[in-house]
């Protein structure tokens, strides 16, 4: 059952990053079911595998219901995914044949539990810089990091440094850290009910995309965005299929504007590609990492249509060494050894990561920055089509001439997109 969490986290600023104003904008949106379909039975000492169980469209609560109950011990429900109407349970081989034949069941998957960072970034820091207990005033003057610098987003704070769009990490969580302020978030983990980064990964991501403009540290690339920390990772950076997806289907619920998936799997689940389109058809642009194979295979989320698949390029415009490539790469963005916010054994502090994990939050920044700006048919909405067209008109051809298998349509230019 997803768990959203706005308690309030106080940064080494003092600041309160969550009030209750925030848990009114975004309550709690666990859902609630009959008592009938809150199992309490205990599975048979059969063995069991957990299991998303996606329904046909149109099948009612009723009939879920229905279908749950007549297999009574041999199903136990974990919760719910109404978003792409399945449910998650733990249920017995016998009880997997029956869902198969049952015509009110579209079909069954695996929850796979796996790592999801394995694939896109790089498992090494570099440069690591503790925050001086629970004072900024010794750290150093501000710096702009060469990503930021790169895309032109400095440029493009002259009109906006993203305002008001809300951004989602889905990811380890996020912060605290003195210069992130989280707005929000949930954690789909079944161990906390914090969305706090107790890995690094999320974090990381998180300052690339909105590192606040003050006085020290770095800065994002959209530094006025109202950013939120989505956790489905656990501390290694593993989580279960349903997780990820719940986290998607949180976004959708609070209206998020855009979403970072600085994750991914080589392996292509339906239940995601259903979760990908149902974010999609919400409106929401998702921006998802190419992947770590070195010119091999791009990854999913990243390889669905939908999705703006996101190569890494290095210092000299070239594409990362280490980056996935292939006819499903839209654009590219700065990747190697980047230095953005961090946390480390949960203290705060800066350090330098590799990977499409750390191209794919500059080109959510800039999305951000576009998104601030008019948009082309006037109706007040950016849709993600039109995010696409904005990105690939003033994205920076590299490579061959027009769209290729390594940049796509080329590095992204934020400060040419918001013109």
């Amino acid at each position: 059952m997803t768990k959203n969490i706005n308690n309030s986290i106080v940064l080494a600023f003092g600041w309160v990053v969550n009030n209750k104003e925030d848990e009114m904008r975004f309550p709690a949106f666990s859902m609630v079911f009959g008592a009938s379909l809150l199992f309490t039975t205990v599975l048979s000492a059969k063995e069991t595998t957990r299991k998303i169980v996606v329904f046909k469209n149109g099948v009612s609560e009723i009939a879920k219901e229905a279908v749950l109950n007549n297999l009574n011990a041999k199903v136990v429900k974990i919760k719910d995914i109404p978003f792409i109407n399945a449910v998650v349970v733990n249920m017995t081989q016998d009880a997997e044949i029956s869902f198969t034949a049952d015509t009110a069941v579209d079909f069954i998957e695996t929850d796979v539990y796996e790592n999801w960072l394995e694939a896109v970034s790089e498992n090494n820091l570099y440069n690591f810089v503790v925050i001086d207990g629970e004072t900024v005033t010794t750290q150093e003057p501000q710096v702009l990091p060469w990503g930021v610098n790169r895309i032109d987003a400095e440029k493009a704070w002259r009109k906006t440094a993203g305002k008001q769009i809300r951004i989602a990490v889905v990811d380890t969580g996020c912060g605290p850290h003195p210069d992130l302020r989280i707005w929000g978030g949930a954690s789909m983990v079944d161990y906390t009910e914090s969305y706090s980064d107790d890995h690094y990964h999320g974090t990381h991501v998180a300052g690339i995309i909105a590192a606040i403009d003050n006085k020290f540290g770095v800065v994002g690339v959209a530094p006025r965005v109202r950013l939120y920390a989505v956790k489905v990772l656990n501390w290694g950076g593993s989580g279960y299929l349903s997780d990820v997806i719940e986290g998607l289907q949180w976004c959708v619920r609070n209206k998020m504007n855009a979403i970072n998936m600085s994750i991914g799997t080589y392996m292509n689940f339906p239940t995601m590609k259903l979760a990908v389109e149902a974010v999609n058809k919400a409106g929401i642009v998702q921006v998802a990492a190419a992947g770590n194979s070195g010119g091999g295979q791009v990854i999913y989320p990243a390889a669905y249509p939908p999705c703006l698949a996101i190569s890494a390029t290095n210092k000299d415009n070239e594409i990362a060494y280490f980056s996935s490539t292939g006819p499903e790469v839209d654009f590219s963005a700065p990747g190697q050894e980047v230095y953005s916010t961090i946390r480390r054994g949960r203290i705060p502090g800066y350090g330098t990561l590799s990977g499409t994990s750390m191209a794919t939050p500059h080109v959510t920044g800039t999305v951000a920055l576009i998104m601030t700006m008019p948009d082309p048919n006037g109706d007040g909405v950016w849709s993600p089509a039109e995010v696409r067209e904005r990105l690939k008109k003033t994205a920076s051809d590299l490579g061959d001439k027009g769209k290729d298998n390594l940049f796509g349509y080329g590095l992204v230019n934020a400060h040419r997109a918001v013109k």
